[in-house]
């Protein structure tokens, strides 16, 4: 009431504002005391401080930019905030920045529905990757759509004609009856997704086969050297034993 008082009065004073983080409202209260008429943040680049953090200006200017304020991106590198924000985490807490983090998280970047909801361009929203000149990371998993399981396939192997929504859709269908029948399965590296297709029912191209392919052979010496280590531990075991008789 009383910052809207002021704007009211048309009073000529500059009033910061630094939300500390307690109820997950944080940046919500900040963006509504800058809507009111504070004139400015006290905040870091990233989220870190004091208890669970604080209302970065990260966080908040690129909300501000979604919201139509252009005149941020004139006063500061918004291109570079992302990047700073992970960067002075990692130095702050020596740690990856967490991947749920808004804004500047890993998965931040995903897209994991369908497109309607997943990609806010679709209705004539702001375009997060776009602004970072990132590239979206497409999330296969059962809230997938037929046609983001067919942009991860062109993605990850390139085009094909036998990569269709058709398949597209059997291979949704597929990843659904995995999990109806509780098989925990992935779907996101190449091996994951070749062994989906070929399970809907699709031919795998040659790029597919050589990725299931050079698995197989990992998986192999991997399961040779767990059988080594197993037979050493048994063996050191055994030779521990003290006779009581």
């Amino acid at each position: 009431p009383l910052l809207k008082q002021w704007y009211q009065r048309r009073v000529a004073i500059t009033a910061g504002i630094h939300v500390h983080e307690q109820w997950g409202l944080g940046h919500s209260t900040q963006l509504s005391c800058l809507a009111m008429g504070a004139t400015g943040i006290w905040a870091g680049v990233c989220a870190e401080g004091a208890a669970l953090g604080h209302a970065d200006s990260t966080t908040t200017i690129l909300n501000l930019i979604r919201l139509g304020n252009t005149k941020v991106q004139g006063q500061f590198n918004c291109q570079y905030l992302r990047e700073a924000a992970r960067v002075v985490t990692e130095v702050t807490t020596e740690g990856l920045t967490p991947a749920r983090t808004p804004i500047y998280g890993d998965r931040a970047v995903d897209l994991v529905f369908g497109f309607l909801f997943s990609d806010p361009t679709a209705q004539g929203g702001f375009d997060l990757c776009k602004f970072f000149g990132l590239e979206q990371d497409i999330r296969i998993t059962t809230m997938a759509s037929p046609e983001m399981i067919l942009l991860k396939l062109e993605k990850v192997f390139g085009k094909d004609e036998k990569f269709n929504l058709e398949i597209a859709t059997s291979m949704k269908e597929q990843i659904l009856k995995n999990a109806a029948d509780d098989r925990k399965e992935e779907y996101n590296s190449k091996v994951g997704l070749a062994l989906l297709f070929d399970q809907a029912g699709g031919k795998m191209t040659p790029e597919m086969a050589e990725a299931v392919e050079g698995d197989l052979k990992t998986s192999q010496h991997i399961d040779n050297l767990i059988a080594e280590i197993k037979k050493e531990k048994s063996t050191d075991c055994d030779s521990a034993l003290i006779p009581l008789l």
